[in-house]
């Protein structure tokens, strides 16, 4: 029995070695039960990921891919609302102290369009979103001076965000 548990934990040991030789030398992958960012470090950069679900059935899903770097924020929001038309656009803007402040350039229904998005970093690691308001006229969507930070997105690993059929 010794000799087949030594064995085992030398073959996961050359296993872990193996998949560590595999990865860039220039970045450091950071893991946890619920996420997994990387920090590059020939950029002091750091990738994050989040999610979260909504609908009767949490059936809607969102996705948040943040990159920053020297107090810029670069990334992705994918909003797959069930039975409608994908929103998947880039994210580009500033994060001071915990709040990150962007603009989403996204297509929607083959029209280009943008909205201010704004998210604060929570002290237990989520990330929340800004609710936004409906202009009734217009029925523009619009970020008021008093919207509540009440969308919750939990992290979520960065190598699982859904890809669009052209993505390779």
């Amino acid at each position: 029995m010794k000799n087949i548990t030594l064995s085992l934990m030398l073959v996961g040991t050359a296993l872990i070695t193996l998949i560590s030789c595999g990865n860039n030398p220039n970045q450091r992958v950071i893991n946890d039960s619920a996420s997994t960012s990387r920090t590059d470090l020939r950029n002091d950069s750091m990738s994050v990921c989040f999610q979260r679900f909504s609908g009767k059935t949490e059936q809607d899903t969102f996705t948040v891919h943040l990159v920053m770097r020297d107090g810029k924020v670069d990334g992705e929001l994918v909003e797959m609302i069930y039975e409608k038309d994908t929103r998947r656009g880039t994210l580009k803007g500033t994060v001071q102290d915990s709040t990150v402040t962007t603009v989403w350039s996204y297509i929607q229904e083959g029209k280009q369009d943008t909205l201010p998005v704004v998210f604060k970093m929570s002290a237990d690691g989520n990330l929340l979103q800004q609710n936004y308001s409906v202009d009734p006229v217009s029925g523009r969507m619009y970020l008021s001076d008093t919207a509540s930070f009440s969308l919750v997105f939990k992290p979520f690993d960065c190598r699982k965000i859904p890809k669009q059929k052209s993505d390779k």
